[in-house]
């Protein structure tokens, strides 16, 4: 019923914005109606919209890192709790997994370098100067205050962003760190059960001090962190029974079961031809 809705194609890649991106916004209007003036609010959403737009070249970083590595991107969506760049595959070493995982962080420690001169003015700013427009405003004081509030907020993607919680860039790096040793699925049940500890610290926080955002953002690190570990453990076990991508048998064609990760389900095959959809985990192959 609400589809994303695509706003544009960079570098080939569809941007997308999921309906709840509006709730946030949303929030900001509604709770500045009546109590702080409209040239507060206009500074806050305006700041809001720039910190999208860093979280927007965050996912093309990543993008970018795994095209690098010959793994295409299906899209990036925007959503109340960031952004989210869908790629073809994971990478197919440890190696990789940890340039496409920092590739967005060290877009934020970019842009927070390149917007540091603005904290080396002189010029004094602060919250008052969006109480006073039409009196005295000074148009290049809230420039600043807006580039050093926007630099600010690229150090916090940064640092947020690489809390060690599967599946947050900073639980891939650790995952890639881990894979290198004892291999991916061992990888990711650690670091899967770390990032669920970690979502639930999140959520317990975000209760404690009424941060909404906060108890989201963990309810979503918990599903998003158990939907991954599943998926790595079918791979594993498609591996180990020989039930990966449909290939010719002794008779020239392929006969088993192989996993349809766009329909979330298993294909029985027989003689090459898909003749049934399993949506539950099969004991054996028919």
């Amino acid at each position: 019923m609400f589809r994303s809705l695509q706003i544009g194609k960079f570098l080939g890649i569809p941007l997308f914005i999921h309906p709840s991106f509006w709730i946030l916004p949303l929030f900001l209007v509604l709770q500045s109606l009546g109590e702080v003036p409209f040239s507060e609010t206009l500074f806050q959403l305006s700041l809001f919209f720039g910190v999208i737009l860093c979280v927007v070249l965050h996912e093309f970083g990543h993008a970018l890192a795994a095209k690098w590595f010959g793994i295409s991107t299906r899209h990036i969506t925007l959503y109340p709790i960031g952004g989210l760049a869908r790629l073809e595959r994971m990478a197919s070493d440890p190696f990789g997994e940890l340039v496409i995982a920092l590739a967005g962080p060290v877009v934020n420690l970019a842009l927070a370098a390149l917007l540091f001169p603005f904290w080396l003015t002189s010029h004094p700013v602060g919250m008052e100067f969006l109480d006073t427009w039409g009196e005295g405003f000074s148009l290049w004081g809230m420039a600043v205050l807006f580039f050093r509030l926007l630099c600010l907020g690229n150090l916090i993607l940064l640092g947020f962003n690489l809390l060690p919680f599967f599946p947050m860039d900073g639980g891939r790096v650790l995952r890639g760190l881990i894979a290198w040793r004892w291999g991916l699925l061992k990888a990711t049940v650690v670091s899967a059960r770390l990032g669920a500890v970690g979502a639930l610290v999140m959520a317990l926080a975000g209760a404690y001090f009424g941060q909404f955002f906060l108890i989201l953002m963990g309810v979503f690190l918990y599903l998003a962190g158990k939907m991954e570990l599943f998926a790595v453990r079918i791979k594993a076990r498609e591996e180990a029974f020989g039930w990966g991508t449909p290939r010719p048998s002794r008779e020239g064609e392929f006969n088993g079961l192989s996993w349809d990760p766009d329909r979330q389900g298993w294909v029985q095959w027989v003689n090459g031809q898909a003749v049934a959809f399993h949506s539950q985990w099969p004991n054996q192959p028919e």
